[in-house]
């Protein structure tokens, strides 16, 4: 914690002292301050964390943190807020029930932060099938059916469209803008 924050020869000194993080001055010239304000010992498995990933190293700012605490809580998260509460993707995923691949894909394919964490994700079938109005198909045969690529009906799919979506969306045509 001293080291990267206040020698420029430490390796991490450029995201922490280089970026203005400091060390208070009392756990700078005191190791018995710091286990006075963070405790004698930590539990196994945590490390200290600055809960604002911007502020300094002091009490008002530091904990011990799981690592899954710490990942999220870094500069580059992702962070999203729905029903007026801000999280991390990853977390967001977890309360959701849905993978965070599927929702990053939602949200860079242009859906809303709301859309993306409510709209339930198509159950797959056994073997790639689909059934849409009561009829269930592989994806191959339902591709070469509505004329669409069979690549570009998996993806639809695995972004989350659902199976009529993705079945009755015309395929954009090649090479036009």
């Amino acid at each position: 914690m001293i080291s990267r924050a206040t020698n420029p020869k430490d390796k991490n000194y450029s995201y922490y002292g280089g970026r203005g993080i400091s060390v208070c001055a009392e756990w700078r010239e005191s190791f018995e301050a710091f286990v006075r304000d963070m405790g004698p010992s930590h539990k196994a498995g945590l490390t200290l964390d600055r809960i604002d990933v911007n502020g300094n190293y002091e009490l008002a700012n530091c904990r011990w943190a799981t690592s899954v605490e710490q990942g999220r809580n870094k500069r580059n998260n992702r962070m999203l807020t729905h029903d007026g509460i801000t999280r991390p993707l990853s977390a967001w995923a977890e309360v959701v029930g849905i993978d965070h691949t599927v929702i990053r894909a939602r949200l860079y394919h242009g859906w809303t932060v709301e859309r993306a964490l409510t709209e339930p994700v198509p159950k797959r079938q056994k073997h790639g099938s689909l059934t849409f109005n009561g009829e269930t198909m592989t994806l191959a045969t339902w591709a070469r059916r509505v004329g669409i690529d069979r690549a570009t009906l998996a993806g639809r799919i695995s972004h989350g469209w659902s199976t009529e979506r993705a079945l009755t969306t015309p395929p954009r045509p090649i090479g036009r803008s």
